[in-house]
């Protein structure tokens, strides 16, 4: 199976939300769009997105957090805010 991994680009939106609502069903469309957009502006965010052909299969947000996270010793540190892969999709290395 050949799938692609990229940075999200601003033609990414619906399709990513798309995938956010499989693991968070609750969040709304302003508080990802406010996500989205602060992925897209902001050095201390990154959004990746998983396609295989034209579906959009997976994602990956992550941050750079100067306030504390449990386990870390250290700041700045890297941080995943929310990684999803769709089942059917999954145990062949799309997360790793």
């Amino acid at each position: 199976m050949e799938y692609k991994i990229r940075k999200i680009i601003e033609s990414d939106f619906d399709g990513w939300l798309s995938v956010v609502h499989l693991l968070w069903p609750d969040a709304t469309t302003i508080e990802m769009k406010n996500e989205f957009e602060s992925a897209l502006n902001e050095n201390d965010k990154e959004i990746f997105v998983c396609l295989f052909k034209d579906e959009y299969i997976g994602f990956i947000n992550i941050s750079t957090r100067v306030d504390y996270v449990e386990g870390s010793e250290s700041s700045p540190v890297g941080y995943i805010e929310g990684i999803y892969v769709k089942e059917g999709y999954r145990k062949i290395g799309i997360a790793k």
